[in-house]
């Protein structure tokens, strides 16, 4: 039981760094975008948020797909949250 917390805390630690990692080469504009796709939230409702046009978050989010190497914003979220790591 002991091992298997210690395990947990060590991956868990592993994926804040892997995500730290991941997001270093993002602006802070395009992280903070990140941050609302990580929630959840739509183009549109982060565009509302940010107070940004709906061209902007595209370009930005573009942008964020092109420095983490995925294709769709839900696989740069999955990358982050699995700390890179191959999941299934």
């Amino acid at each position: 039981m002991l091992l298997q917390k210690y395990c947990e805390i060590v991956l868990d630690e592993y994926k804040k760094y892997k995500r730290d990692e991941q997001l270093k080469d993002l602006t802070n504009s395009e992280k903070e975008v990140f941050s609302y796709l990580e929630k959840g939230y739509s183009y549109s409702q982060i565009q509302e948020t940010l107070y940004k046009s709906r061209n902007t978050v595209k370009t930005q989010i573009r942008s964020i797909l092109s420095k983490m190497k995925v294709k769709t914003y839900k696989d740069a979220v999955k990358k982050v949250k699995t700390g890179g790591l191959k999941t299934g």
